[in-house]
């Protein structure tokens, strides 16, 4: 369900590309931006009960994803260097995004959160890449911004992981 839009925005400015070895996930951490909050839906947001999410990214592999490379890579002639040439091919993508007008409200139990969509470019070629250098056939994950959380409990404000177009549908 739609929840609000904003203007389209070409957003170049990136904090950093963080790669997490042990959980083998890749996060594009971002800089607060004040379009991400337009007034009415922050004052939706909190009247609902939301919580703006602390330390804005756009995840390109997650928890289950990363699972999923963690056991290829045990699979892979030399873990290390197929473990650096991850890194390196991630590193040399280009990650400029654009916002799109979608923001959408998704929920599992325990768990609400409201997300901006991104046309992200550089996550295709980053998986085919990715595929072709584990034997792995992940799908291209929706790329968003989680902007704002709810949930029964500390681990629900990390949002909701979205690992294919077939798990946002089911949200």
């Amino acid at each position: 369900m739609k929840v609000a839009e904003c203007r389209e925005k070409v957003v170049e400015e990136l904090k950093k590309l963080v790669f997490n070895e042990e959980a083998c996930t890749l996060l594009l951490q971002i800089e607060n931006l004040a379009e991400l909050y337009p007034a009415d839906l922050d004052l939706e947001a909190n009247q609902k009960g939301f919580q703006k999410k602390d330390g804005l990214h756009i995840t390109v592999l997650g928890f289950k994803n990363g699972q999923v490379v963690k056991d290829a890579l045990e699979n892979v002639g030399d873990k290390e260097t197929a473990l650096e040439e991850m890194i390196n091919m991630a590193e040399g993508m280009d990650w400029t995004f654009e916002l799109k007008t979608e923001k959408y409200y998704i929920s599992k139990p325990g768990r609400e959160s409201i997300i901006q969509m991104v046309d992200l470019p550089g996550v295709a070629n980053f998986y085919d890449h990715l595929n072709r250098l584990l034997g792995t056939d992940f799908e291209i994950p929706p790329a968003h911004i989680t902007l704002y959380t709810k949930g029964d409990d500390e681990k629900s404000y990390m949002g909701i992981g979205i690992n294919s177009w077939a798990e946002f549908e089911k949200l």
